[in-house]
Formats: C-alpha cells, structure tokens, sequence
C-alpha cells in the first residue's frame, strides 16, 4: 500500500531535482564546501526516496546549521551555495508535503520568498511525465492555486497544432486527476477538452499512448464512483474497442472481472448495511476537512474493531496526517510518525472477510498480512480497490460524511477522533508477539 507514494517520490526527484555543481577549481573556496554539503543533500535524497522524510528532514536541518555557522563567503562559494540552497529546497518540499506535522505554515514559510520561481522549476516545460507527475502533486497536496496555475502555464508553452498530442495528454491526465479526487464535474470538462483536441488528430498519433486508454477508460471510471457498475461496465468495454490490444488488454483484466463482480456484490452489499445490528460500535474522526461518522464491523473483525477502538480512546490519531492520497484509490492515515511508516508499536492478525467498496475503511499493512498497526485507508472507489479483497482488513464503512474523504489532501489532519458508541464489554485486543530481528 506504501508502494505508490514511494514510487511518486522517485518520479518527483528525478523530474524536479538538479544535480549541484561544483565551483571553478581556479576561484577561491573553502575547501570541500560544495562537495561536503553536496554529499549530504544526496544522503537527504535517499532518505526521501525511501521514504524516511523525518531523516531527509533532519539531515537538511543539519546542513542549513553548517551553512549558518559561515560569517561569510566568497563570490564563487555564494554562487555554488546559491544551486545547492534551490536543490536543499526542492527536496524539503517533498519530504514536508509527505511528512511535516505543521505543513501548511512550513510551505508557507519555504514559498514567501521565491515561490514564482520555485514552482516553475517544480513545472518544468510542461512537455514530459515528470512535469506532470508535479502537477498531480500539487492537486493532492490541496494546493489546488498552483495546480491550476502550472497546468495553464504548461498548455501556454505547448500552444499550436505541432502539441496537440502533448495538450491532449495533459487534458487526460486533469480528468484523471479531478476525477479521482471526487471532483466530477471538473474532470469531465477536462475529459470534454481532450475530446476536442482529440478532433484535430489521426487516431493513429494517440491510439499507441497510455493516455489514450486512459481517456477511454475515464468515463466508465466515474459512473463505477457513483455505484452504476453495469453502466461503468459497458462503458469501459465500449471504450477499449478502440484501444490496441497491447493497452486494452490489462485495463479489461483489471476492471472487467471487479465491475462483472460488483454488479452482483454491490446491491448484497447495500442489503448488508439496511440489516447491520443497531448496536454496532461507531467513531467519528474529524478532520481538517470535516467530520466522518465510521460504522464499525465488530461482527465480521473483531480484533481489528478492538484495536481501532482502543487507539482512538487512547489519543493516537489526535493530530496526525493523512499522508497518503491517491487519485481513485485510497486516502490513508492513522500514522503517528505521519511518514508512512509508524505505528502503534505492535501489530495484529489479518481479518480479511469483508469486501472492499467506496467507503470502506480498510487496515493498512506492510508485506506481512498480519503487520497492521494503526494505519487505515478510507476506498475512494470499489473498482480500484477490488484487488484488496481477501488481502487487507475492511472493518468499517463511511456513513456519514464521504465528501469529507473525497476532500481530503496530503497534510490534512486528524483534529480528533472519538468512539461515539461501543458495545458493553471490554474492548481487549489481541497482540501478535514481536518478531525477532
């Protein structure tokens, strides 16, 4: 589950990251001042890239107290300072988006002073993946201003017949992205205007472009999000007849068999939620967004509903992160470390015997089935998450407030979490022993 945001912390780096440069040889430096505090950023680097941003964090802190033990540095030095100072930045930048508690006054704070020029680094030319793999991190982010503001740019600088493919792909990957974050009206005016770029183009210039399934795929994706799965079906079906074999295949592989599926769970499903017991435990999390009422399904997981149950008494969630976002797939918290990687200090054992559907609240884990922690995703959509069921805990569901999680951003908080109503008997969860290293 942790597999994604470390995957798109590479893609980051490598897009928007530059490269320090060492100073003429002939102008007076101290000696090792760039290649030291060079070395040290690359180690922040890898700190990021496997996702430990309280260590990439620390490490930048430590360069910016060398750099502020200096009185003062020659012109050369001050050059070279200045290209390292822009790369220490940009990896802050993402180490806070994935991990800071006080994240919007730290951005703030990076920003006041260069954020024009900064971003426009972050944007690049607006004509490769990378570029875009920034603009959806300012979309999850919830800086939703720089977004929109990079995304004009980037179709400004690639105006003019010559770039239509490139402003169809950039439309697509907006209608995605809204899309996925709950946003449907706006991602189907940007699906409109890929549609309209794609009027000017042979098939054949798009038909080979991942991009181009995606389009296809979208708008079945969105009916799937409102729980018309025989609609989403026929539409994805209908979609990918225009797609290549090569690109089709594995978009019917992976939603063919969960939208056939859910057409039958669904509505099972729903006659599931008209007959749960009036007295099944409920919590509600409020968050920087609003507030979510959860039903918890201490039938089906018990240990799992013991565990929540008891964090949530005991404060663990108050404060914390939702540290991972991801368009059309989960919004994930629960962290105490809000790096991905913390827990509660123990772990409990796998109850996989509900599915997933949008909704859902599910226990994160790592590659033991039976490593879930504190950690737990909201399903943002049931088509996405299908693959989940049998593998990953579902002990809950949204009853109130889904828009709530469709707003949530990186960064956005936990403000409280409390138990509104629980069965009367003692809530004991049962701990697996701890690993031997």
């Amino acid at each position: 589950m942790r597999a994604t945001a470390m995957v798109l912390s590479l893609l980051l780096l490598a897009a928007c990251s530059t490269t320090p440069e060492r100073s003429d040889p002939g102008a007076p430096m101290r000696e090792n001042f760039t290649e030291s505090l060079g070395v040290r950023l690359a180690d922040a680097e890898v700190a990021l890239t496997t996702f430990h941003t309280a260590a990439a964090l620390a490490i930048l802190d430590e360069v910016d107290q060398v750099t502020e033990k200096w009185e003062e540095l020659s012109p050369a030095e001050r050059v070279a300072w200045g290209r390292l100072e822009t790369h220490a930045n940009e990896i802050r930048f993402i180490a806070m988006l994935f991990g800071a508690e006080d994240k919007a006054d730290k951005l703030k704070e990076l920003f006041a002073a260069d954020a024009d020029r900064l971003f426009e680094r972050f944007v690049g030319d607006g004509t490769t993946t990378s570029s875009a793999a920034c603009y959806q991190l300012y979309a999850i982010s919830g800086r939703d201003a720089e977004a929109e503001r990079g995304f004009k740019r980037m179709l400004a600088l690639i105006d003019g017949p010559q770039n239509a493919v490139k402003r169809f792909r950039l439309h697509v990957l907006a209608a995605s992205t809204l899309a996925g974050l709950g946003m449907l009206d706006a991602g189907r005016k940007e699906l409109d205007r890929a549609t309209e770029v794609l009027k000017t183009l042979p098939v054949a210039k798009v038909e080979d472009l991942p991009a181009f399934a995606t389009y296809s795929v979208l708008p079945g994706l969105m009916l799937a999000r409102a729980n018309d799965f025989a609609g989403a079906d026929a539409s994805i079906e209908a979609g990918l007849k225009n797609v290549p074999e090569h690109l089709a295949k594995p978009r019917l592989a992976r939603y063919a068999k969960a939208l056939k599926e859910l057409v039958q769970s669904w509505p099972a499903e729903q006659q599931i939620y008209a007959k749960e017991a009036a007295d099944l435990p409920r919590v509600e999390i409020e968050t920087s967004k609003g507030k979510i009422e959860i039903v918890l399904f201490e039938d089906d997981a018990p240990n799992t509903v013991a565990s929540f149950i008891s964090l949530v008494e005991n404060g663990l969630y108050n404060g914390t992160p939702f540290h991972r976002i991801v368009p059309h797939f989960v919004a994930q918290g629960g962290d105490p470390d809000g790096t991905g990687e913390g827990g509660p200090g123990y772990a409990i054992k796998l109850e996989a015997t509900r599915n997933h559907f949008r909704g859902s609240l599910g226990m994160a884990r790592g590659a033991d089935k039976d490593s879930a922690g504190s950690q737990f995703y909201f399903c943002l959509a049931a088509t996405t998450t299908f693959h989940l069921n049998t593998l990953y805990a579902v002990f809950g569901r949204i009853s109130k407030g889904l828009e709530v999680a469709d707003a949530l951003r990186l960064g956005d908080k936990i403000i409280k979490a409390r138990v509104i109503s629980k069965r009367a008997h003692e809530y004991k969860v049962e701990k697996l022993p701890e690993k031997q290293e």
